[in-house]
């Protein structure tokens, strides 16, 4: 009997995860950052301030947890502040509570950068 009740709560559990059902109270957004942009170092601005100095290709940093908003997402050299040049910028990028993302900067096809948000 134990095992049957255990087995229908992870399979509830599976379900609910599948389907992206939310709890009543959910927590902020939950962001993961991959920078995949070979030699370039980079500093990570979110609505105008530095959210991840110093950010190397290959590094990955997870969990950054952010209220639900719009925010705009700045990708700039290491040597830089939030005001320069962009390398990458995403305005108006909607994220909602209880919800993970994973943005993902990269070289695309062409060999240029490119920012993707799951």
């Amino acid at each position: 009997m134990r095992k049957r009740i255990l087995g229908l709560g992870v399979g509830a559990a599976l379900a609910v995860s599948l389907i992206g059902v939310t709890p009543a109270a959910a927590a902020d957004a939950s962001l993961n950052v991959v920078h995949g942009i070979p030699g370039a170092d980079v500093n990570v601005c979110v609505n105008g301030g530095v959210a991840i100095p110093d950010f190397n290709p290959g590094e990955i940093v997870t969990g950054v947890p952010l209220p639900a908003g719009s925010y705009d997402f700045k990708i700039v050299g290491v040597a830089d502040d939030c005001d320069g040049a962009a390398i990458l910028e995403a305005n108006g990028v909607e994220l909602a509570d209880g919800k993970n993302y994973t943005a993902i900067a990269y070289l695309d096809e062409s060999g240029d950068p490119a920012l993707c948000l799951y």
